[in-house]
């Protein structure tokens, strides 16, 4: 912090502040700019949150129709929601919702909102063809603090939600089903008598017997 106030005052020096941004539009950073103008100050957190902190878009994105450029959204899951239905825009499945506690009911919240978003038929910015293209559920990512005992169980519920989904996790790793297989399979290997990994390995593709043929 000292470097930081001096270097802008000494002689034959300069400070390059990395405030450009080039990930996010201006919903996005002028959010972050609110909070943290409110929250940073000098007094309490040895910087003040002035024109040369805050953040800037970096990013060019071309005007087009049916793109990201509502205001931020900020979801406050309560207990007091537990046993609310957060729907999808298909009324179909409004009475589909189950209770979830902790993790499990925010991430529903969450996987509903990608729904309604494929459903939206959104547009992004290909950085790589210079040209806007319909959103793909690859475009969207979850930020966890951590992902520490919180992937595995993320990623199952999205995919009850029929949402493609992938998270890096070393512990959730030999939970994955292909891993568990492939665990049950060596555990056969060694052991052809243990019952719980053999049936694991003939319900599976390995193997290719039906609940009724292991029956």
């Amino acid at each position: 912090m000292k470097k930081y106030d001096e270097y802008p005052k000494l002689d034959n020096s300069k400070r390059i502040d990395l405030s450009k941004n080039f990930r996010s539009r201006d919903e996005v950073i002028n959010s972050v700019n609110a909070i943290f103008e409110q929250l940073m100050n000098k007094k309490d957190m040895e910087i003040e949150y002035d024109d040369d902190a805050k953040l800037y878009r970096g990013a060019i994105y071309p005007e087009h129709e049916n793109i990201f450029n509502e205001p931020t959204e900020f979801f406050i899951l309560t207990e007091a929601t537990q046993n609310t239905n957060f729907s999808t825009a298909d009324d179909d499945d409004e009475n589909e919702a189950e209770e979830l506690a902790g993790i499990e009911r925010e991430i529903q919240l969450i996987a509903n909102k990608i729904k309604n978003l494929m459903q939206a038929k959104k547009f992004v910015w290909d950085k790589d063809t210079n040209e806007y293209r319909p959103l793909k559920y690859r475009d969207i990512v979850i930020l966890l603090r951590s992902v520490d005992g919180k992937a595995s169980k993320i990623v199952d519920v999205l995919k009850k939600n029929e949402i493609p989904a992938y998270a890096s996790d070393k512990e959730g790793y030999f939970k994955a089903e292909e891993i568990q297989i492939i665990l049950s399979l060596l555990t056969v290997l060694d052991n052809a008598r243990q019952d719980i990994p053999l049936a694991a390995v003939m319900l599976s593709p390995i193997g290719g017997f039906t609940a009724e043929d292991l029956a």
